[in-house]
């Protein structure tokens, strides 16, 4: 047990506080820290500052917001507050200059503070993280940058890496520790074969809406090759539970997966749109290196096993044909289902789409009919689309229709994909397609 959830428990005897419930992803390898609580103190609206700790004592003026143009104000955000003794409290400036005496009925505890400290140790040099910030609110949905400070020094001495506001690291010098509360943080720690190698930034403001999404957003610090080398990409739509837990590594990687856009038709930012995985793979080498590889996954057989639906519509957009191959066979029961029931939309590329098929390209929005919209053929669209996709659902199910149709756009038959495979058409998306006509000229 860690020497803070020792803490944690026995201080939960004394006060019924609750352990936090911290996230875990890639069997341990990512795991949700906890960080110390601290608190402020904040004077009450014309709390007096006097001379000595007596009640008797000359006022020196009002703690406020010294936006009032009156003579006896003083701005309370230029001084700290600390107890004095059971009766008053101090009042200082940020250079622990004492101003003044408060009485302690006039004051109550704010801003709640969490601090957290960590550090990576490499054959480079070693890596201080250090946190201080307001808790996470799912209630805001977000986490804005002025809500905390983190930097990352090298060896102690080198600042190489900082994010949020700087104004936050004032709390340093006015929050007092709540012995034994801890909360949960939006930090991850990152580890491979028990050795700290970085961290995860993230938070899901999705997490309602989308029960795949583990972070809407996740940004990754992992020291690497040189002294003071960070790798700190960003990214969205990261997901472990359905892709990355299933995907093949070696005991010394890790393998973390955001998801990004697919661009087919009616997708949105909380409705399939982090659909397609990319991998960040971190291998921890022999000289204590972390090695980073980016890219598609390798679409592996648990990934099949677990939801061979999701793998087609990934192998299908990778053009990786023969993951399409090992996937469909695992329902043809369900395409014979759409091909017997919806025979009127069983259609291959050619047939549906012949610029496609003269190109070679299968572009889903153009043979699903989502060009050339206009206002005028609105309503025949949303008709058309309407009536394949209850044809669809009432065969083969909302969940094999969202994965083989919604999220592809080609129509789910082993006629369509035999035909698709047999052609090896490249799948794009209607901006994988601006780039490519771009890069050809056209």
């Amino acid at each position: 047990m860690k020497p803070w959830i020792f803490i944690l428990t026995i201080f939960s005897l004394n006060s019924l506080a609750v352990e936090p419930s911290l996230n875990s992803y890639q069997n341990g390898q990512i795991q949700q820290v906890a960080g110390q609580v601290y608190y402020t103190y904040e004077p009450k609206i014309n709390t007096r500052v006097r001379q000595q700790p007596f009640l008797d004592s000359n006022i020196l003026g009002l703690l406020n917001n010294d936006d009032r143009n009156h003579d006896t104000d003083i701005n309370h955000k230029g001084y700290k507050y600390t107890p004095y003794n059971e009766e008053w409290m101090k009042v200082l400036d940020f250079d622990d200059g004492l101003l003044g005496y408060s009485h302690r009925s006039l004051f109550y505890k704010s801003n709640t503070i969490i601090k957290y400290e960590d550090s990576v140790q490499t054959p480079k040099g070693t890596y201080k993280l250090e946190f201080i910030g307001h808790p996470w609110s799912a209630l805001k949905r977000t986490y804005d940058s002025g809500n905390y400070y983190y930097s990352i020094t090298l060896d102690d001495t080198e600042l190489i890496y900082e994010r949020g506001w700087k104004s936050n690291k004032r709390h340093l010098q006015e929050m007092y520790i709540q012995e034994g509360e801890f909360l949960p943080m939006q930090f991850h720690t990152l580890d491979i074969q028990g050795k700290r190698v970085g961290w995860l930034f993230g938070w899901n403001q999705y997490a309602k809406y989308d029960s795949d999404l583990d972070f809407s957003f996740a940004r990754l610090i992992v020291p690497i090759g040189n002294k003071g080398e960070l790798y700190t990409d960003q990214g969205e739509g990261f997901k472990f539970r359905v892709i990355a837990d299933f995907l093949d590594k070696k005991d010394n990687q890790l393998i973390i997966t955001e998801g990004h856009i697919q661009d087919t038709f009616g997708v949105k930012a909380r409705f399939n749109y982090y659909h397609l995985p990319y991998q960040h793979l971190f291998t921890l080498d022999e000289d204590g290196l972390i090695n980073v590889e980016t890219g598609n996954i390798e679409i592996s057989e648990k990934l099949i096993d677990s939801n061979p639906y999701y793998a087609y519509s990934i192998a299908l957009n990778y053009d990786d044909y023969d993951a399409i191959r090992k996937t469909y066979s695992r329902f043809k029961d369900t395409l014979d289902k759409a091909a017997k029931e919806c025979p009127e939309y069983d259609l291959t590329v050619a047939q549906k789409c012949p610029e496609c098929a003269k190109e070679g390209i299968f572009r889903p929005t153009v043979y699903v009919g989502y060009t050339n919209r206009t206002r005028e053929n609105s309503a025949d669209r949303h008709r058309a689309h309407d009536e394949l996709k209850s044809c669809l659902v009432s065969a083969i199910g909302k969940n094999a229709y969202h994965y083989l149709y919604f999220s592809t756009g080609l129509f789910p038959s082993q006629k369509v994909i035999d035909d698709y495979l047999e052609n090896e058409y490249r799948y794009m998306d209607g901006y994988l397609y601006y780039l490519h006509k771009n890069e050809s000229g056209h």
